[in-house]
């Protein structure tokens, strides 16, 4: 019984690392699209769809125009999703694989 107490004390604390990171993630990204450039919309045909992980992607091209830049996000990223594989529960993980990831390239107003 300690053991199991043990384990899902191990897990909570997992649950909670993971829900800092998405949590400091959105906040990010909220903060740079305040602060962003606006950009012309781009159909979701022109993105190149890819499954990182088990994760569905969606990458702009204009990432993609970034060779080296895009090769350090989508390892970064691989590294990241891979993580969430392995301290999230599989019913609460099989629904976070059902939101799509969207990887866009915004300049700042300000370099």
């Amino acid at each position: 019984m300690a053991e199991s107490l043990r384990s899902a004390n191990f897990m909570m604390k997992r649950i909670n690392v993971l829900l800092r990171l998405l949590f400091t993630v959105f906040f990010v990204l909220l903060v740079c699209t305040q602060d962003c450039i606006a950009v012309k919309n781009t159909p979701m045909s022109e993105y190149k769809k890819q499954s990182i992980a088990g994760f569905t992607v969606l990458i702009h091209p204009d990432v993609l125009a970034h060779s080296d830049d895009a090769k350090q996000l989508l390892i970064e990223l691989k590294s990241q999703l891979e993580h969430i594989n392995e301290v999230v529960p599989q019913p609460q993980l099989s629904s976070l694989k059902n939101v799509k990831i969207w990887v866009e390239w915004l300049a700042k107003d300000k370099g």
